[in-house]
């Protein structure tokens, strides 16, 4: 199944599995409003004051506690869920 499949799945759609307990910190919906708005790892670094390893470290931290397989789908689900604004791009391109 391509990226963009498995993202649009665990949106979740009548007779599909849905994603496991999508629970954010406040910390982790700074990170992904970042994610979902900022165009690079470093802008989104320099938006909440940390370093480009430490945001990339944050992310993969984040990205395998959620179970969800990038941090497009995690940006999708959190989004879905009104825990971010829509961001200002197609969520479900493939990389």
């Amino acid at each position: 199944m391509s990226a963009r499949g498995h993202e649009l799945r665990l949106l979740g759609s009548p007779g599909r599995v849905t994603a496991p307990e999508f629970r954010l910190t406040r910390d982790e919906i700074q990170l992904i409003t970042a994610l979902a708005f900022e165009p690079t790892m470093a802008d989104v670094a320099r938006s909440l004051d940390i370093s480009s390893r430490q945001a990339r470290r944050r992310v993969e931290r984040m990205v395998n506690r959620l179970g969800v397989p990038s941090y497009r789908a995690a940006i999708a689900l959190a989004a879905a869920r009104a825990l971010i604004p829509m961001p200002p791009f197609e969520i479900s391109q493939e990389i």
